[in-house]
C-alpha cells in the first residue's frame, strides 16, 4: 500500500559479489565501488575444514599414498597463474585465480578437471598465449586446439601437482 515500509532485521546483511574479468560490467562495478563498502577476500582465506576431504577422483594418490587433494591443486594452479602472469589475459591475476570452490562438490572428477577448469585455464586465462601451457606438458606437446590440451588432463594435473617443476 502507498506509504507503507519495509522493515529489514538489524541481523540481516545483503552481500553482493563482483568479477571484474567481465568488462562488459566495468562502469556498474565503478558505480558499486563508489556507493558501498568493499573488502577484498582473498581465495585463500576460506578455511573449512571440509574442503580439507575433496579429493581428486582419478588422479591416484600423492607420495605417501593418499589421495590427490583439491585443495592441493588450486593452490598450485593460482601459483602457476601468478608465476605466468606476463601470459595472463589482459594482466588481471586475481581474477583469473580459483577459490577452493571453484568447483563445488565432494570430489572433484577427470570431467570436472577438463570441463571446468582445463576450459578455464584455455579460454580465459591463457586464451592468446598458450606457451606456460606447453611449459608445464612439456614443449613437445602440441597444443592448437582445446581437444588436443585436454588429452593431457592427467600430466596438467600431475606436473601442476608439482608445481614449479624442480
Amino acid at each position: 500500500a502507498v506509504g507503507s515500509s519495509i522493515r529489514i532485521p538489524p541481523n540481516l546483511s545483503i552481500f553482493g559479489t563482483m568479477n571484474t574479468s567481465d568488462n562488459s560490467i566495468y562502469f556498474m562495478d565503478n558505480a558499486f565501488k563508489r556507493r558501498w563498502e568493499w573488502e577484498y577476500v582473498d581465495w585463500s582465506q576460506d578455511n573449512d575444514e571440509k574442503l580439507n576431504n575433496v579429493i581428486l577422483e582419478g588422479y591416484g594418490n600423492d607420495d605417501s599414498g593418499n589421495p590427490k587433494k583439491w585443495k592441493d591443486l588450486v593452490k598450485q594452479f593460482n601459483d602457476f597463474i601468478k608465476k605466468n602472469h606476463n601470459s595472463v589475459r589482459s594482466g588481471r591475476i586475481e581474477d583469473m585465480q580459483i577459490g577452493y570452490r571453484f568447483i563445488n562438490t565432494g570430489k572433484v572428477t577427470e570431467d570436472q578437471i577438463k570441463n571446468k577448469l582445463m576450459f578455464f585455464i584455455w579460454d580465459s586465462v591463457f586464451n592468446r598465449d598458450k606457451k606456460p601451457l606447453r611449459e608445464l606438458l612439456g614443449n613437445d606437446k602440441e597444443l592448437v586446439t582445446f581437444g588436443d590440451f585436454i588429452k593431457y588432463h592427467q600430466e596438467f594435473v600431475t606436473n601442476l601437482l608439482k608445481y614449479p617443476n624442480k
